[in-house]
């Protein structure tokens, strides 16, 4: 048994520190549109005991958004089997740039709704989006 995590706290000067156990890269989504994977991971929790874990670190400016999302968002399947992907949520990340987060939240999941249409749910899907600072 094992269970994938994130942990990240964010100070008011913009250092987000984290730990990523195993879990789907988060996505920093720049006020200028860039979009730039954390890719700092370790090995999930309960994998192999007695581990310790490896922090990253970002620097956050104001504006810029966090995309955490479970792998149910990337892995959402139409009915041609098709994956949403990493692909289409940089592209649709790339348009919540000056976007506020519920209205950026909003836009990603409509997003992978319209790309899976009627097909079923081929797992969970969990979106939390964070912008940091002043629009």
């Amino acid at each position: 048994m094992y269970a994938t995590m994130f942990y990240g706290i964010i100070n008011p000067n913009g250092d987000f520190n984290f730990v990523n156990a195993g879990h789907t890269y988060p996505l920093v989504v720049r006020s200028d549109g860039r979009v730039e994977p954390l890719e700092k991971s370790n090995f999930p929790l309960g994998l192999f005991p007695g581990i310790s874990f490896d922090a990253g670190c970002a620097l956050l400016s104001a504006g810029d958004i966090v995309l955490l999302f479970s792998d149910g968002l990337t892995e959402a399947q139409n009915f041609r089997n098709e994956l949403f992907g990493e692909s289409r949520l940089n592209s649709v990340a790339r348009e919540c740039a000056k976007l506020p987060a519920p209205a950026a939240s909003e836009k990603v999941l409509k997003s992978v709704r319209d790309f899976v249409g009627p097909a079923p749910p081929s797992d969970d899907l969990t979106l939390v989006v964070l912008r940091f600072g002043a629009v």
